[in-house]
């Protein structure tokens, strides 16, 4: 889900993390994981979360998946923009994020991309959605809108920390096509464990990235928060209790509290080979991985319920 993935320029050398860094190159990894989670979520609540359909036209294709197509290709132009930005002011002398160097050398291309997927962006949201799906997405529009001026313009440089921005805004953006027309404890319970593994997320990945940001000279609140590196494995350790003290007690099903649980423990795992290696392979690896600790679980529960 974030967008700060590969820190060097090293590349991975089996074909497997080749291939994930190539979709986390073209910015894929981020609306898989937004896809898979609408979806879970949207099953859950029955496509509906007050007896009002998320998307009431898209013929032949069922009620929700309009919005789940809007909620991916919006994740994916958000990040493709970011890393679009992101290249007009690196300096590719110094180390360089291997998802920056791929962006640049397709970066006419990713442009000419960028464009028709915002105009088919736009004309599912605004002929597709349902009014109340379309408000609520505006709004957390207008969200991502004020963190793109704040760290594009340096705002939330040194101040903030960015990476909690990140993973409240992709977390809501996620749950809005199921929360949209109602939100219930239950609903509330699993956005807060789902905002939690989005920051735990980006945490790892930044971390992994340090050294990168270092030699681009990008001020990091993390910097300031040095022991955040060993605390990333008891903060998922805690992520997963929480969502399984709630699935045990009836407030979450099984079909949430499961991938909740097995997405935490993975990337307490990622944390714990993130504090215990200095190598920058295992790092890069370790940073490629963070998305996949999202998506896996999710997916699995789709397939295993029937539902993908």
């Amino acid at each position: 889900m974030s967008s700060i993935l590969l820190e060097t320029t090293e590349r991975p050398r089996s074909l497997v993390f080749t291939w994930l860094a190539r979709a986390n190159g073209l910015s894929l990894d981020a609306p898989l994981v937004a896809l898979v989670w609408s979806s879970l979520l949207l099953h859950w609540t029955g496509g509906t979360s007050s007896g009002t359909a998320v998307n009431s036209v898209w013929p032949g294709l069922g009620p929700v998946t309009a919005s789940e197509a809007v909620l991916a290709l919006t994740v994916w132009l958000i990040y493709v923009a970011d890393r679009l930005l992101d290249v007009r002011r690196l300096d590719f002398s110094a180390a360089t994020a291997d998802r920056h160097r791929f962006v640049r050398r397709v970066a006419v291309p990713m442009v000419a991309a960028w464009i028709v997927g915002l105009a088919i962006d736009l004309w599912m949201t605004l002929t597709l959605l349902d009014d109340a799906t379309r408000r609520a997405g505006w709004a957390v529009v207008l969200l991502v809108v004020l963190y793109f001026v704040a760290v594009h313009r340096s705002v939330l440089k040194t101040d903030h920390p960015k990476e909690l921005w990140v993973g409240l805004i992709f977390a809501v953006g996620t749950g809005l096509p199921a929360w949209c027309h109602g939100l219930t404890f239950a609903a509330a319970v699993a956005t807060i464990a789902l905002i939690a593994l989005c920051i735990v997320n980006c945490l790892i990945v930044s971390v992994g990235q340090q050294h990168a940001d270092d030699q681009q000279g990008d001020p990091s609140w993390l910097k300031r928060r040095t022991n955040i590196r060993r605390r990333l494995t008891p903060i998922s350790i805690g992520i997963a209790l929480f969502a399984a003290i709630n699935g045990a007690t009836g407030v979450l099903p099984v079909t949430v509290s499961a991938p909740l649980i097995g997405s935490a423990l993975i990337l307490a795992s990622l944390a714990q080979q993130l504090k215990d290696t200095s190598d920058q392979t295992a790092t890069n690896r370790v940073c490629l991985l963070a998305d996949y600790a999202l998506i896996a679980p999710a997916a699995l529960t789709l397939l295993a319920a029937g539902w993908a």
